[in-house]
């Protein structure tokens, strides 16, 4: 009697981009080595891909720098795709840096109209000066002359010599009060400018303070993502055939930002989780800024990766 067999049960394991074959019960504790590609780059970005892979290159080397693999992220066409992807994110980070380009613009203005304000006050003060001492001067004159006339009158009037001498005197003073007058005139004049500068100095101040304001309140919008990263598993049965990964990038302010963003896609790759530790890579809460120290992995963001990758 012939014995009946069992067909033969055949598993084709498939190399797949951003994963590696493997077939286990569960998936592997550290997946690394992580392999990538750029594939998309929308040059609107400003970004070429030297630069790009750079940026994700150092965002790699703090992992393994935390692991003590130098290849826990080989770059490979093979790999996990990374995407710039151009979208309203992006759009408005350019609109964004136009607008901190023309409040900057106009910072740099205000100290300028500070020194023309200052120039102005200066002139009035030293014009003030002058008026001040000039009309002293001239009222001692005008007084000593009205003294003079006084005691002539008194004295049942002055001879004919001295009315015309008095009389020159007098005609030279009312010409000397004209000018001083026309020097008060010009006086207020500069005052006048002086207050209109003064009042066009704090209006620009203002006006720069509530667009400062305005542009912090919409520093962000709640929700939205600056990259995202996806994974996939097959499985076959209770196995863990394969895995495959894929970034997105939306947005970035600059290379350090990009730096930081791209540190934690990778972690997530490696299987890391999102931390609630201020200033951690790891925190979708930590930020960059300009002007910052280089970029470095929290203590947290150690102790999590070498958990899960570093071989006790």
């Amino acid at each position: 009697m012939a014995s009946l067999r069992s067909p033969a049960l055949t598993l084709t394991l498939l190399l797949v981009a951003g994963g590696r074959a493997n077939l286990s019960a569960q998936a592997p504790t550290c997946p690394a080595p992580v392999a990538w590609h750029i594939t998309d780059l929308d040059e609107r970005f400003g970004l070429t891909r030297i630069e790009a892979a750079d940026a994700v290159r150092q965002a790699g080397m703090l992992w393994s720098s935390a692991t003590g693999d130098p290849f826990l992220f080989p770059e490979s066409v093979e790999g996990a795709p990374i995407r710039f992807v151009f979208d309203h994110r992006q759009e408005r980070i350019l609109e964004r840096r136009e607008r901190h380009a023309k409040l900057d613009s106009e910072a740099r203005g205000i100290p300028e109209a500070e020194v023309e304000l200052n120039r102005l006050r200066e002139e009035h003060d030293r014009q003030r000066e002058v008026l001040d001492i000039l009309q002293m001067d001239f009222q001692g004159r005008w007084d000593e002359n009205a003294s003079t006339v006084a005691a002539w009158n008194q004295g049942g009037g002055a001879p004919p010599g001295e009315l015309a001498h008095l009389a020159e005197v007098r005609n030279a003073l009312e010409g000397e009060q004209a000018s001083l007058a026309a020097r008060a005139e010009a006086l207020n004049e500069l005052v006048g400018q002086v207050n209109r500068e003064t009042e066009r100095v704090n209006n620009m101040i203002a006006e720069l303070n509530q667009a400062r304001e305005a542009f912090q309140a919409d520093a962000s919008v709640p929700g939205e993502l600056p990259a995202e990263y996806r994974e996939s598993r097959r499985t076959f049965g209770p196995f863990f055939v394969s895995l495959t990964r894929e970034i997105d990038v939306f947005q970035f302010d600059d290379r350090d930002e990009l730096v930081l963003i791209l540190a934690r896609q990778l972690g997530y790759a490696l299987g890391l989780k999102t931390s609630e530790v201020p200033g951690a890579v790891m925190s979708p809460d930590t930020v960059r800024g300009p002007g910052e120290e280089p970029l470095r992995l929290d203590p947290s963001d150690e102790v999590q990766v070498q958990q899960l990758c570093v071989r006790r």
